[in-house]
């Protein structure tokens, strides 16, 4: 009787040995999967950043094309065609913007140089889909903010005060009104 019972303590081991193998198997299993899905998840992440850097458009690559110019005293429209002819892109220039650019750049892109030069001299641009526009400064912040309609509703304050603190903020082309009748 002894001798089954040994039998049987011994068949219960190598099951729960078994079992354990079984259980570390699964665990081993599930714990490779895991490491599979966050690589390809990584990669897909990856190739989304490659994809995103890849979708340029033909202004922008040319925009990052790298220029070499040397100008002393020569009048803006000159470097600006130069600028425009060796990196291929199309510009249009404000009647505006004029005056003489001093400049020595060696292996620029064409973003930075314009950026550069256009700022020293007060003037800025706006790239289009197929074009560059070069215009004063001013000209081109103008037309770049678009004008918005808000209508905040303002309760625990004097209205007439957050007006006041407000009108610093507002643009040229902006404008502030308050009703003072539904302030709470």
């Amino acid at each position: 009787m002894e001798m089954v019972l040994l039998n049987n303590k011994f068949k219960k081991g190598s099951i729960m040995r078994s079992s354990m193998k079984s259980k570390a198997l699964k665990l081993l299993m599930v714990l490779a999967f895991v490491m599979v899905a966050c690589a390809i998840t990584v990669a897909e992440n990856a190739n989304e950043d490659l994809e995103k850097k890849e979708v340029l458009t033909a202004l922008e690559r040319r925009m990052l094309k790298k220029i070499s110019i040397d100008f002393r005293n020569t009048p803006i429209d000159d470097v600006i065609r130069v600028m425009a002819e060796q990196a291929d892109v199309d510009i249009v220039k404000s009647p505006k913007v004029i005056g003489n650019v001093t400049a020595t750049l060696t292996g620029v892109p064409l973003e930075e140089a314009l950026d550069n030069i256009l700022a020293s001299h007060g003037y800025g641009y706006v790239t289009g889909r197929n074009m560059i526009r070069i215009a004063p400064a001013e000209d081109i912040t103008e037309k770049a903010e678009r004008l918005t309609n808000k209508i905040y509703h303002i309760t625990y304050a004097d209205v007439a005060q957050v007006e006041k603190a407000l009108e610093k903020f507002i643009s040229k082309r902006g404008s502030l009104s308050a009703s003072l009748a539904t302030s709470q």
